[in-house]
């Protein structure tokens, strides 16, 4: 099993963004505005791609509508807090029909505070995704399919929370279920079918001013309902420091180590250094800039046995140039390298999504949008570039 060392430029951007943390909210434990809401919006988008099917050759385009309905609902009560959101998109395409599918999802959240800093919440979601054709199981091979997959998980955290904003410590323990399978193409998809425990342990103290000593202890326990050799369980430990040197910048930092275990002896156990790495930086009043890095052991996606070692990173720049006048710059780029039982694989994903929002008032806004992806892989044949631009508008109710 191989040993996963850094490349030099590697070893330099980490030590660069040493050791940043991933949520600055996760310690702050219910991520939500109090008070009564109501929120109700509808998007819609008209756009083209040029090569739908993420062929390395070939390429076909198409244009297509896309609507997304949103809601949002929560109502406070003394000590106890509760919400609801659905988010959903709908694609039609006017080449390919068959590809035509919706994406759900649902959550709710519950809050009872018991003093001011001591707090149980519940969390439950359902996702419902379509993965287009030439993505997913089916990389490089999207014309062996007639429409995609889909794929239906349903998640349950429950936790409690110790601290506030103020507080010299802060302690968040959470426990959670999922349960996640693919709904198309079950006679092959279903050794893909699993279930997972875990434990979270996230735990600040204040060491001077604004600055925390931060450590996050993760088990989570894998069990495939249908192929025993990816039951496995993952232990990640990460401690560093949080600070806000100003309203300007603020950091977060771990650095550790992740060890997987598999109960099969089909796979040798494997261990990897391990970051998670946020920075708030906003330079102007009118921009703000996020960047976040990661390297994590992630499951499978391929319908051969197999396990990922991920690392990611990610920019967003947002410019408000008027009040009614934004852009935004999303950047990210991923470094997969898929474990086979004989084989390993590299894949290099780099997205680039630029759009320009223009807000007519508070209820309608206008927006342009283009979207790269392109992969990179050592399998020529899995290698794509895409093009997409849209235009659409966004109706809210707030």
């Amino acid at each position: 099993m191989p040993n996963h060392h850094f490349s030099k430029h590697i070893i330099f951007f980490s030590l660069l963004t040493f050791g940043i943390i991933n949520n600055v909210a996760a310690q702050e434990g219910f991520n939500s505005q109090s008070g009564n809401q109501f929120q109700l919006s509808l998007a819609s988008e008209l756009g083209s791609v040029d090569n739908f099917l993420y062929s390395a050759e070939n390429k076909e385009s198409t244009s297509f509508i896309k609507f997304s309905p949103k809601l949002f609902l929560q109502t406070e009560h003394e000590r106890q807090l509760f919400n609801f959101s659905m988010d959903s998109s709908h694609y039609k395409y006017q080449s390919f029909s068959s590809d035509d599918h919706s994406n759900l999802s649902l959550n709710t959240n519950y809050q009872y505070k018991f003093t001011d800093n001591k707090a149980w919440f519940v969390n439950a979601s359902m996702k419902e995704n379509y993965e287009l054709r030439g993505t997913g199981l089916s990389l490089g091979a999207a014309n062996q399919l007639n429409k995609g997959d889909e794929k239906q998980a349903f998640i349950f955290t429950t936790g409690f929370l110790y601290g506030s904003t103020d507080s010299v410590g802060k302690l968040k323990v959470e426990l959670g279920l999922f349960d996640d399978a693919y709904k198309t193409r079950r006679e092959k998809t279903r050794i893909l079918d699993k279930q997972s425990q875990i434990l979270k342990v996230s735990f600040d103290y204040l060491l001077s001013g604004k600055s925390y000593l931060t450590a996050d202890i993760n088990y989570q326990h894998l069990a495939s309902k249908f192929n025993s050799s990816q039951d496995k369980a993952t232990y990640t430990g990460l401690v560093g420091l949080k600070w806000q040197s100003s309203v300007i910048t603020q950091v977060e930092a771990l650095l550790g180590y992740q060890t997987i275990k598999f109960k099969d002896t089909t796979f040798s156990d494997d261990s990897a250094f391990k970051w998670r790495a946020n920075i708030h930086w906003s330079p102007l009043d009118s921009t703000k800039v996020i960047f976040g890095s990661e390297r994590d052991f992630q499951e499978a996606n391929r319908l051969s046995d197999s396990y990922r070692v991920v690392d990611s990173y990610k920019i967003n720049v947002v410019t408000n140039f008027t009040d009614y006048f934004q852009s935004s710059i999303n950047l990210s780029y991923l470094n997969e390298d898929v474990i086979f039982l004989d084989s390993n694989q590299n894949e290099l994903y780099a997205v680039a999504d630029i759009a320009f929002k223009y807000q007519r008032n508070e209820w309608l806004s206008v927006y342009l949008q283009y979207i790269y992806h392109d992969l990179d892989s050592n399998q020529a044949e899995l290698s794509y570039q895409r093009n997409g631009i849209s235009l659409g508008f966004s109706v809210s109710i707030l």
